[in-house]
C-alpha cells in the first residue's frame, strides 16, 4: 500500500475489492430476485456446506448424522442433512448461540463438547444405537467392541479446524483441530461415511489399524464439498428461493468495504458469524 503496508493474497487466489478476474468455469451466471447478501455464501462457506451433504456424501433419507462445528460450513451441512431427510440431526459446537442458531436452522439436537468432555463419543454412540439390537429385525449390535455393525452416526460432517487466532468466545476442546477428526472418525459406525470440511488443522492424526481396516467408513475430504459450480449453484438459488434453505438467518452483519477488517477480525474472535461485505456506491 501506500503508506508501505504488505498486501497478501487470500487463500492464494485473490483479495476483497470491487472488481476481481477469476477463471471461466468458475463465474455462473445467477438470475434471481434474491439480494445480494443472500448469494454471497453461495462461491464458498454455504455451498460447501450443501454440497457435502447433498453431493460429496450424500445423506439418505432417515439417517443419522453428525455435524462438529457450527459456523457457516457446518450449519449450511445441517440444513443439507434437513433437505435430505435426516432423520437425526446432531450438531456439536461450544458457542451456546451457535448451538441455538442450529436448533434453528433443522438440528435435532444441540451438543457442547466441552460439557461433554472425555464422554463425547460414548454420548454420540448411544444416540445412534438405533432402535432395536435385534439383527433379524434389522437392528445393529450395540456392543461397543464388536466387530460387525457396531454403533454410531451413518453420516459424520466435521467443519471444526483449527483455531488461527484465539476466539473470545466459548473456545473449543482442542485448538489444533486434530481431536475432532479422530472423533469424527469415532462417531462413525463401521461402513458409515466421514467428511472431512474443517481447515488449517496443526499435527498428525491417527487411526487404530485394525479399526481401519476391518471397521472402514467412506473418508471424503473437503474440496469444496464436492460441488460443480455451474451444476449445483443454480439448484442451491433455488433452494433459498424455495425457503428450504435458510440464508438470512446466518447472515449476522453486513460491512461496506472500508470496514472489511473489523469484520474479519470479529470473525476471527468468534463474536460473530456471517458478516457481509456489501459493494455499495
Amino acid at each position: 500500500m501506500r503508506d508501505g503496508t504488505p498486501v497478501y493474497e487470500g487463500g492464494y487466489l485473490g483479495g476483497l475489492s470491487e472488481i476481481m478476474v477469476c477463471t471461466e468455469e468458475y463465474c455462473c451466471p445467477v438470475f434471481t430476485q434474491l439480494p445480494p447478501a443472500e448469494l454471497a455464501l453461495l462461491g464458498d462457506q454455504a455451498s460447501v456446506g450443501l454440497s457435502a451433504g447433498m453431493n460429496l456424501a450424500p445423506i439418505t433419507a432417515g439417517s443419522d448424522v453428525v455435524v462438529m462445528g457450527c459456523g457457516p460450513v457446518g450449519l449450511s451441512a445441517v440444513q443439507s442433512a434437513r433437505i435430505m431427510g435426516a432423520g437425526q440431526i446432531i450438531a456439536i459446537e461450544p458457542i451456546r448461540v451457535r448451538r441455538e442458531l442450529a436448533l434453528k436452522l433443522g438440528a435435532t439436537l444441540a451438543i457442547d463438547p466441552n460439557a461433554e468432555g472425555d464422554g463425547l463419543v460414548a454420548r454420540i454412540r448411544g444416540l445412534c444405537k438405533g432402535r432395536t439390537n435385534r439383527a433379524y429385525a434389522g437392528g445393529r449390535f450395540q456392543e461397543p467392541d464388536n466387530i460387525n455393525v457396531p454403533t454410531g452416526a451413518d453420516f459424520t460432517i466435521e467443519a471444526v479446524g483449527g483455531d488461527a487466532f484465539p476466539p473470545k468466545t466459548e473456545v473449543g476442546p482442542d485448538p489444533t483441530g486434530i481431536l475432532p477428526l479422530r472423533q469424527a472418525w469415532e462417531f462413525t459406525r463401521a461402513g458409515g461415511s466421514v467428511t472431512y470440511l474443517g481447515f488449517g488443522q496443526r499435527g498428525d492424526v491417527s487411526f487404530p489399524g485394525i479399526w481401519f481396516a476391518n471397521r472402514g467408513r467412506s473418508l471424503h475430504a473437503g474440496q469444496h464439498g464436492g460441488m460443480n459450480m455451474m451444476r449445483d449453484l443454480p439448484r442451491f438459488v433455488t433452494l433459498i428461493e424455495r425457503g428450504f434453505f435458510d440464508m438470512k438467518s446466518m447472515i449476522s452483519g453486513t460491512y461496506p468495504l472500508d470496514r472489511v477488517l473489523e469484520a474479519v477480525q470479529a470473525v476471527a474472535d468468534r463474536t460473530t458469524l456471517v458478516p457481509v461485505i456489501l459493494f455499495e456506491s
